[in-house]
């Protein structure tokens, strides 16, 4: 029985010396922690990239094409834009490519579903840096 209390009274001891040596010692909380909670902890310091576009334009238009980045405080490093099209061959992004927005020409005879996408660099590392919108382009009748 004794030989119990002895063990019991090491594992305390044991435990509260390296409680002892982590409060004590310059080691931040996040390298110290388990892998998981810093991937928690993490998702609450991610950038939220969204972008906003008409949902149906005309043919022969010039659509304006906004991105939004929410970020956490702290320092905050320029971010860089950078556009791409599908869904519709002769559409051309006419000026913006490179910062939050950009205006995107549609030629006539078009329709058809346009996607822009923008990639924001840089955002912390784990999170998503892309976003995409939708927008009808229809003919006039």
């Amino acid at each position: 029985m004794r030989i119990i209390h002895v063990i019991r009274r090491y594992k305390i001891v044991k435990m509260l010396a390296i409680a002892l040596v982590l409060l004590l010692s310059n080691v931040r909380v996040s390298e110290r922690s388990p892998e998981w909670a810093n991937t928690y902890s993490q998702i609450d310091n991610c950038e939220t990239v969204t972008v906003a576009c008409p949902e149906t334009v005309d043919e022969h238009s010039d659509i304006k094409i906004q991105a939004h980045v929410a970020r956490a405080a702290g320092p905050l490093l320029p971010l860089r834009y950078h556009w791409t099209l599908r869904g519709v061959p002769k559409a051309h992004i006419k000026s913006g490519q490179g910062t939050s927005s950009i205006v995107v020409s549609v030629p006539r005879r078009t329709a058809g579903s346009l996607t822009a996408t923008v990639t924001v660099i840089p955002v912390t590392k784990g999170c998503n840096n892309q976003a995409s919108c939708r927008t009808a382009i229809v003919r006039s009748q």
